[in-house]
């Protein structure tokens, strides 16, 4: 079988729904596109924070463009929707500005094995102390992700950053996608956020500036009667420090 997807499929199945990816042709009309996305009015629930020791207020979830909690993909399962929560928080306490803290926040994911690739949804954003934060990549249909989107992958957004007394904070939204050849067109299907989590943690531990700190309960598992699903999210995200 051949193990490519074609443009119309990823249309089809990959950004389903998403108003960055189907509105615009290049990354000046996308810049437009987000600012007026960045306007919407968020809704209450996606507005949620846990206050995280040390840190500040941490925004629980994802916010789509319209200003909704992201559901993964457009997934259900029981009729429950997929909520992305937000499983990793970066504290830069080295870096001399925003612009320098977000440039050392690319390099770590990228020696980390997750360049910024095309293929993925863009336009959201995360919450810090009560900020809305923009997305890195700060490129149209661009994801941190371990491989190319036509085969499986790690893939991630990161919001920021924004300053508090423990440094530059970063929150990021992280989960693993398989790909299901066996439907016609092919389509992702969700696999994991826990295991994406982990393994992003242990390669910047590893090899970056950012090392693995602790671990933040964010009150964003889903549990028995939620209206929802986090599938495997345990509520907890890695705190990952750089000095």
């Amino acid at each position: 079988m051949n193990r490519t997807l074609t443009a119309a499929a990823l249309s089809a199945a990959v950004l389903l729904g998403t108003v960055a990816c189907t509105t615009t042709n290049d990354d000046t009309t996308y810049a437009s596109s987000l600012s007026a996305a960045v306007s919407s009015p968020v809704q209450p629930t996606a507005l949620a924070e846990t206050p995280v020791r040390d840190i500040g207020r941490i925004g629980q979830w994802m916010i789509a463009p319209d200003g909704k909690i992201a559901n993964w993909l457009g997934m259900t399962a029981d009729g429950k929707p997929f909520q992305e929560p937000i499983n990793v928080i970066f504290v830069d306490a080295g870096a001399k500005d925003a612009d320098d803290a977000k440039a050392r926040l690319v390099d770590a994911m990228t020696k980390a094995g997750y360049p910024a690739r095309t293929g993925h949804s863009s336009g959201y954003r995360g919450i810090v102390d009560g900020q809305l934060l923009s997305q890195l990549p700060e490129r149209k249909d661009h994801a941190f992700s371990t491989h190319p989107f036509e085969e499986d992958n790690n893939h991630g957004r990161v919001f920021g950053p924004q300053k508090t007394d423990a440094g530059w904070v970063f929150t990021a939204a992280l989960s693993r996608e398989n790909v299901d050849y066996k439907h016609a067109p092919p389509q992702h299907v969700y696999s994991s956020f826990n295991r994406t989590r982990d393994e992003l943690a242990a390669a910047l531990d590893a090899k970056t500036v950012y090392k693995r700190a602790e671990t933040a309960p964010m009150n964003n598992a889903s549990g028995p009667g939620a209206p929802f699903t986090t599938q495997d999210h345990d509520g907890n995200a890695i705190v990952m420090r750089a000095k």
